[in-house]
């Protein structure tokens, strides 16, 4: 993925992304009342993985560091489930010498996805499952020379998950996460223009997750 200049897309904000995840949830959530087929996980984890070239000169990895994720399920059939989640990573970029008093950028990594999942069979038991998203990529820097990039993504996945009470489970995600289009940040650096390239093609970000998902 690519920062993009300022006159290009500019994706949301953090707090649109959570207030967004919350009124989806309340929309699709109706049901809860009836029979417990929806759940609500809030998700800490880490993420690693992702290169920028800066001025297409050299290429930086992205530093690892902590995720915070939000995923809501939905039942589609006895195994199978509709979900949506945000997840975000705030990482650094390595980039000496691009601005004159920073050698590191910081960066908000932003995923939200919407998808299907497949569990396994035996209910109030430890189940397996594997998971499948489209969604969008959005990359948030700091400081402000550089625009927020927006780009189109996939996830894959999978993990397990084991009860801990009758209505809560302990879950555990592994989601690789491919961004699949192209975006340039743009910025003034120095004066003159300059640019990071996210590599969309190939480039994977690793996330491990753990959380507990609650019934609603």
């Amino acid at each position: 993925m690519h920062l993009l200049p300022r006159t290009g897309i500019v994706g949301p904000p953090s707090s649109s992304a959570l207030r967004f995840l919350i009124v989806l949830t309340l929309l699709l959530a109706p049901g809860a009342a009836v029979c417990a087929d929806n759940e609500l996980t809030p998700h800490l984890g880490v993420r690693f993985g992702g290169e920028a070239e800066v001025e297409t000169l050299r290429s930086e990895s992205l530093e690892p560091s902590p995720a915070l994720a939000l995923t809501y399920d939905h039942r589609l059939s006895n195994q199978g489930w509709f979900w949506t989640a945000w997840s975000l990573q705030r990482t650094e970029l390595d980039a000496p010498g691009l601005l004159a008093d920073l050698d590191t950028i910081d960066l908000d990594v932003h995923y939200l996805h919407l998808g299907t999942s497949y569990r396994g069979s035996g209910a109030g038991r430890t189940q397996g499952f594997v998971l499948f998203g489209l969604g969008a990529t959005w990359v948030d820097p700091e400081p402000g020379e550089f625009d927020t990039g927006l780009g189109g993504s996939l996830v894959v996945g999978g993990g397990f998950r084991t009860p801990v009470k009758p209505t809560i489970d302990f879950r555990f995600d592994a989601r690789g996460y491919l961004t699949f289009t192209e975006t340039t940040l743009d910025g003034i650096c120095g004066g003159v223009g300059c640019s990071i390239e996210f590599t969309g093609g190939g480039d994977m970000q690793i996330e491990l997750l753990a959380g507990l998902a609650f019934e609603l």
